[in-house]
């Protein structure tokens, strides 16, 4: 009965922090930014001007913050409506958020708390960048940052909203970075900034929509009215197909239409669409089974 003081080591805290904010999907936004930052590079920064390291460190930073608040709001509201509490039907790592709050490892409320200060210091980054480029900044900010809030918080809730929960992801992890990205190194407000965004964000609405199968009995108890829950499981494979050949065919385009054709852009494409059919077909099989996990894990 006496208290005891447990050693904990810094990786199991390290360990901690990466399933609190689900970290290991800071590639979905991480990749945009990447690619806003080369097109800038390649196509849009004067000949012999210097890479503006400080201004895309400084937004690969404050999405990446954006990203891990949103993650951990999603799930501070999804336990308290009850969404969590009702998935009992454990599906490896790709059921039911983090199961944080589930696992004791945070508090709900501690988990609204380091949501809404990663959101806080992401704004703060954003003040700083807009007061160096432009309002165009702050606009393209609040927007994504809105679509990750809203997602799961009520009233607006996108996720139950038949499909805008998916349309909004695809935004906010695709165009939205990669505009945003590019106009904070070049000033620059380009169409085709926000068009390279659209094929990775649509690939990351596929992440959300495999990861929505094992979640659709409970998500449909609390309202969580998905495309999975909308249409069911079935349909939804040919949901996954459609988006990942709109994806395809937009990076075609992209491909196609740059000031000079890319035929290793053309290449990469043709290459993840063949990966892509051969993921889609493994869900097909699966698509109301444990197996599923493959594709789940494929997909990402």
């Amino acid at each position: 009965e006496e208290p005891v003081e447990v050693p904990i080591h810094w990786s199991t805290k390290l360990i901690k922090a990466l399933a609190i904010t689900r970290m290991p999907f800071l590639s979905a936004v991480l990749m945009p930014a990447f690619i806003g930052a080369a097109f800038s590079a390649v196509y849009l920064l004067p000949e012999g001007a210097a890479f503006p390291w400080l201004h895309f460190a400084l937004a690969t930073l404050g999405v990446a913050l954006l990203h891990l608040g949103s993650n951990v709001m999603n799930d501070y509201f999804d336990v308290k409506d009850g969404t969590d509490g009702l998935n009992n039907d454990y599906f490896l790592q790709f059921s039911g958020g983090s199961r944080a709050i589930e696992l004791g490892l945070i508090s709900l409320e501690g988990t609204k708390h380091l949501g809404l200060a990663l959101m806080g210091a992401a704004f703060l980054i954003g003040i700083y960048l807009t007061v160096q480029t432009g309002w165009i900044t702050l606009i393209i900010g609040l927007s994504g940052a809105a679509i990750g809030y809203l997602y799961t918080a009520p009233p607006v809730r996108l996720v139950a909203r038949h499909g805008l929960g998916e349309l909004g992801i695809s935004l906010a992890f695709g165009p939205l970075v990669t505009g945003g990205v590019v106009y904070v190194m070049t000033q620059q407000l380009d169409a085709m900034a926000f068009l390279i965004g659209l094929p990775v964000g649509l690939l990351t609405a596929n992440i959300l929509l495999i990861n929505e199968f094992p979640d659709a009995a409970s998500d449909a108890q609390t309202g969580k009215n998905h495309l999975v829950v909308t249409f069911g499981k079935e349909k939804s494979t040919y949901i996954y197909l459609g988006i990942l050949l709109t994806a395809f065919i937009v990076n075609m385009a992209v491909a196609l239409l740059l000031p000079a054709t890319n035929p290793w852009l053309i290449g990469v494409s043709v290459a993840f669409l063949l990966a892509g059919i051969f993921i889609y077909r493994h869900i097909r099989v699966h698509y109301q089974d444990r197996e599923l996990v493959t594709s789940n894990k494929n997909t990402i």
